[in-house]
């Protein structure tokens, strides 16, 4: 997911610039009692500082005055620390700060396509009035329930793998299957992310560890989570790979749509798209 996220926002450069993003409080009963949550009208935004261009939100202007992300005291006399919520897009601040802020975001990269890990059938997914839109080409007005699936999105399937012996000595190529189903708002946005991945064969990317997953609990940027010398900020390419392993390869690519029969049954209106990927890996399973 790390890896179809970079390389969509970066070769595809799907992503979209706002300024003076307004957020709004909301209750979320799944949050720390220590935070309160004040969302914007979009999710996801932008986290990855190797995407050029991208504004990624670092500060959030309240009552007038800036405060700045993971810092333990922004002024106020309560010690409010503030979280970037990434996922939700969202800015979480401390609770003593209360229901009633008056608080906005200057600069923020909002994904043309939300990111979602499924298990999920293709089936399953395409249903009447499932989901939310998050409309990227018209302003927003009010958030989200917080955790709810919105699109223009893509999700992202295990299909399976199986293993094929390649060498002498017990190496198997062992050959994952990947279907990505891709919601767009129109013909234009399935285009663009279908044409982004149909050349991504050939491509390869490295193992990430769990313990060295970008994101924490609160959907914010980790500490110290890659070589990059500022704490908090996430670059792709900066991630501690475990190379001493043999990466995973794109080895095949096929993408397709969905008929327009079927499609204009589907509410809202939405573009729907597939993206089958089979992803090979060298390995020694039996050793």
């Amino acid at each position: 997911m790390l890896w179809f996220d970079h390389f969509l926002l970066k070769r595809g450069e799907a992503y979209r610039n706002l300024s003076d993003v307004p957020l709004a409080y909301y209750s979320d009963s799944q949050l720390d009692s220590d935070y309160v949550a004040y969302a914007s009208p979009y999710k996801q935004w932008v986290f990855d500082s190797d995407v050029p261009g991208a504004n990624i939100v670092d500060t959030a202007t309240v009552g007038g005055n800036q405060w700045t992300r993971a810092t333990s005291d922004n002024g106020g006399g309560v010690n409010p620390k503030m979280s970037v919520d990434y996922l939700n897009g969202r800015i979480l601040f401390n609770s003593a700060l209360g229901d009633g802020l008056n608080a906005l975001v200057s600069s923020v990269a909002v994904k043309d396509f939300n990111i979602y890990a499924t298990d999920e059938s293709e089936e399953s997914l395409v249903v009447e009035d499932k989901y939310d839109t998050n409309s990227r080409f018209f302003e927003a007005v009010t958030p989200i329930d917080p955790y709810k699936q919105v699109v223009p999105a893509i999700f992202i399937a295990n299909q399976g793998s199986r293993n094929e012996p390649i060498a002498f000595g017990g190496m198997d190529n062992t050959l994952t299957i990947f279907r990505c189903v891709v919601f767009a708002e129109n013909l234009y946005q399935l285009d663009g992310a279908l044409s982004v991945f149909n050349d991504s064969k050939g491509e390869a990317f490295y193992q990430v560890g769990y313990d060295n997953h970008p994101i924490d609990e609160f959907g914010d940027v980790k500490s110290s989570i890659n070589s990059v010398p500022t704490d908090n900020i996430y670059k792709y390419s900066a991630l501690p790979f475990e190379e001493e392993n043999s990466p995973y390869i794109i080895s095949s690519v096929t993408v397709s749509k969905l008929s327009d029969k079927i499609n204009t049954k589907i509410s809202p209106n939405l573009f729907i798209g597939f993206i089958d990927m089979e992803v090979s890996k060298f390995r020694y399973p039996r050793q």
